[in-house]
């Protein structure tokens, strides 16, 4: 006996025994396909943290940071310190790490567009994450949600904004695996491939949570609080130093 006419299953000549099986793989796919949408929210917004609140450190600390490493460098190289030379390595790195910090910015948002920036992030990888689609989507997929994640992490609303429009619009070639294959073995393929880009995703979170910035951010309770004994420490090291300085001409 045949089933026709149901989601199609005709063309693939299903027999009454079988379409249990393809319904439950379906439903196995669809349920990781939501589940993989979980875990990449939270591993955006781990690294959307993360890259925030370094960016506000250096842009408020950079150059008092600098001109710290700078003098102690000169000073340990005056005295010909055997620490000299780890001091310059460490300055010149963060002159590096600095200048690059400082280049890519996020966007300052107000708390209202902080949630607008991750409802339509949430909403536009839903559309496109290439872990999702069909083979022939996959490539066009993955160029779109690596530009929403670099949007994401720089906090560029407007840009976040225009890439989900545009799927929106033209989201026809971009259905996921659960709606298209209709072949059960694909099916099972589709399940397995999606099962390790879980466990890889999982692997990636529990990173993000054991890093150290990471476990900064939560042990603090007032950041601005925070910021402005930092800075007070940094200022007194840096008079210190300065001191040194004097002393020596």
């Amino acid at each position: 006996m045949k089933i026709t006419g149901v989601n199609n299953l005709v063309q693939n000549d299903f027999t009454v025994d079988e379409y249990p099986v393809y319904h439950d793989l379906k439903l196995e796919l669809k349920a990781l396909e939501n589940y993989l949408n979980k875990l990449t929210d939270e591993r955006i917004e781990y690294e959307r943290l993360i890259n925030t609140f370094n960016s506000d450190y250096m842009l408020r600390f950079g150059s008092l940071i600098e001109e710290i490493l700078e003098r102690r460098t000169a000073v340990y190289k005056r005295k010909l310190d055997t620490r000299y030379e780890q001091a310059k390595l460490i300055y010149e790195e963060f002159e590096r790490l600095c200048f690059q910090q400082l280049q890519d910015l996020p966007k300052s948002l107000t708390d209202r567009e902080k949630q607008q920036l991750k409802t339509i992030y949430r909403k536009a990888s839903r559309l496109c994450h290439p872990d999702k689609l069909v083979e022939e989507a996959k490539a066009k997929g993955e160029g779109i949600f690596k530009a929403l994640n670099e949007a994401y992490r720089n906090q560029d609303l407007e840009r976040l904004q225009g890439i989900l429009h545009d799927l929106e619009v033209e989201n026809t070639y971009l259905i996921p695996a659960s709606e298209r294959i209709e072949d059960r073995t694909i099916l099972q393929q589709k399940i397995v491939l999606l099962q390790g880009h879980i466990v890889a995703l999982e692997t990636e979170i529990k990173c993000l949570q054991e890093n150290e910035i990471y476990k900064r951010i939560q042990s603090i309770t007032d950041m601005n609080s925070y910021f402005s004994d930092l800075e007070w420490e940094l200022q007194v090291e840096l008079e210190i130093l300065k001191n040194k300085d004097m002393d020596h001409s």
